[in-house]
């Protein structure tokens, strides 16, 4: 089963340690008594109010977060199968990191331009293989938080295997973004949420999605709740990793524990055992 929450490699975002400087000169008189020069360092250190690291909890940095959006065509009699067309990749500032339309190796019987947003004339030019772009996608996402919506879908499309559950922010299973319906959560379309929850339109009816927007804003949405996530998600693997070691008989009263909430790196070190 593909789960939709986690937390990647941990990044302590610590305050840089203060740097104190001063130059002084001893100069010897008769009274033998010494002169410290009072002169300002040349260069001065702004220090970090003392609830910096209350204000600002431990996140993983921004660098390590991308966003995936992929777009298949139809293909087979009927176009019953889909097979992967296009594939975008963005950073935590929307940038382009990779964007391929992807060589189909069967007949396109459907194009599906109306969703997917591909035309023949695309997929005419198109020279890499799936085969290439899944080693070049896996290379991007290694170490990597993977942000999207849907991301169980792409991720079968690009033939690569689910990452730790740790790692994955995907918007559609994210539980405050679901809908109750039959006492079941279900996941609601990426337009409704970042209408709702950003105020924009997107994949408007009459025009073709572009994967660039959906991953560019599937990141807006998660930037909206990257607190309260990656709250639960430390929570949950603070939890995984107690409930781990007393079932292996290795938690010693109160120890881990303490480290645990101490030195949030070791958590995630407990968590390789």
């Amino acid at each position: 089963m593909f789960v939709c929450d986690g937390i990647g490699n941990m990044e302590a975002q610590t305050p840089p340690t203060s740097i104190h400087s001063s130059s002084s000169s001893t100069s010897s008189s008769s009274s033998s008594s010494s002169d410290f020069d009072t002169r300002r360092p040349l260069h001065r250190v702004r220090r970090k109010p003392a609830t910096y690291e209350n204000q600002c909890p431990q996140f993983p940095a921004r660098k390590q977060y991308v966003a995936l959006d992929c777009e298949m065509v139809g293909v087979g009699v009927n176009a019953t199968r889909s097979s992967l067309a296009r594939v975008v990749i963005v950073d935590w500032r929307g940038k382009k990191l990779f964007d391929e339309f992807i060589a189909q190796t069967e007949p396109v019987t459907d194009y599906r331009t109306f969703v997917s947003g591909i035309t023949e004339q695309d997929l005419q030019n198109a020279k890499m293989s799936l085969h290439t772009c899944r080693f070049m996608v896996s290379k991007i996402l290694l170490g990597k938080i993977l942000v999207g919506h849907g991301l169980e879908n792409d991720l079968r499309a690009l033939g690569i295997e689910s990452p730790p559950w740790w790692t994955i922010r995907d918007t559609a299973c994210y539980h405050p973004f679901m809908v109750s319906r039959n006492n079941m959560l279900l996941p609601r379309k990426l337009k409704d949420l970042v209408l709702e929850k950003l105020g924009k339109h997107i994949q408007e009816i009459g025009k073709p999605h572009n994967p660039y927007e959906d991953a560019r804003w599937a990141m807006n949405l998660y930037k909206t709740v990257r607190s309260d996530w990656e709250g639960y998600v430390q929570y949950m693997i603070q939890r995984s990793v107690i409930e781990n070691a007393i079932s292996q008989g290795r938690f010693h009263g109160g120890f881990q524990m303490d480290c645990a909430s101490r030195h949030p790196n070791f958590i995630l070190q407990q968590s390789a055992y």
